[in-house]
């Protein structure tokens, strides 16, 4: 997947991404905009299914790089 890993989460909320703003940007405001193409889409039911909706193992499974 090359996407926003936020957007891998189930609805992240404004307290998750003020606090993550404040950890890793310096204070900086976090925005989340849009949600997964359709090609990750696919592939993240995929894996959701397979791992039978354990969001922890579909996160484990897909590497983020930076």
């Amino acid at each position: 997947m090359h996407e926003e890993p936020l957007h891998l989460l189930p609805g992240p909320s404004d307290s998750l991404l003020r606090d993550l703003g404040t950890r890793i940007n310096g204070g900086q405001k976090i925005l989340l905009d849009g949600d997964l193409c359709p090609s990750c889409r696919f592939y993240f039911r995929n894996l959701m299914q397979k791992y039978s909706g354990d969001l922890k193992k579909v996160l484990d499974h897909v590497r983020f790089t930076v």
